[in-house]
């Protein structure tokens, strides 16, 4: 009787990252080899579905947090939307959760949006940094072209 070959923990943290990460409901065949149990009354698939959302509302969240001026104007539900499409077409590389709002602004296709976005990320990154904020915005500009609510 041939013994199953147990995955690594840096190998299921890898599988579950990318399932928990991707849109599509077919579980990958690492999480139905049977090293992943089922338990019900919730099962895996539910359980993923659950670590989904709160990975998507997550991100959400920060990007809510750092594009406010951009929240407000596109407005609760076609923000939402945005983020989904944001994360869908440009899923994040990183490990961490502040690095996934430097790519939102170029994703955004209205310019005024767009501009607004860099505007308010070059503030984010100016709390950040302890150095001159690697943007091509300067201080003067922020003082100048301040976008109102």
């Amino acid at each position: 009787q041939e013994m199953q070959k147990q995955n690594s923990l840096a190998d299921t943290q890898r599988v579950f990252s990318r399932t928990i990460r991707s849109r599509t409901d077919l579980l990958p065949k690492q999480l139905t080899d049977g090293q992943w149990i089922d338990c019900p009354p919730i099962s895996l698939q539910e359980r993923l579905e659950i670590y989904r959302y709160a990975y998507f509302f997550r991100i959400e969240s920060s990007l809510r947090d750092d594009f406010p001026r951009v929240a407000k104007r596109l407005g609760s539900k076609k923000f939402s939307d945005t983020v989904k499409r944001f994360l869908i077409q440009k899923p994040s590389t990183f490990r961490n959760i502040g690095e996934i709002s430097a790519g939102f602004s170029n994703f955004l296709k209205v310019a005024s949006l767009s501009e607004l976005a860099r505007w308010e990320w070059a503030f984010q990154l100016s709390w950040m940094s302890e150095t001159d904020p690697p943007s091509d915005f300067t201080l003067n500009d922020l003082l100048i072209r301040p976008f109102t609510e």
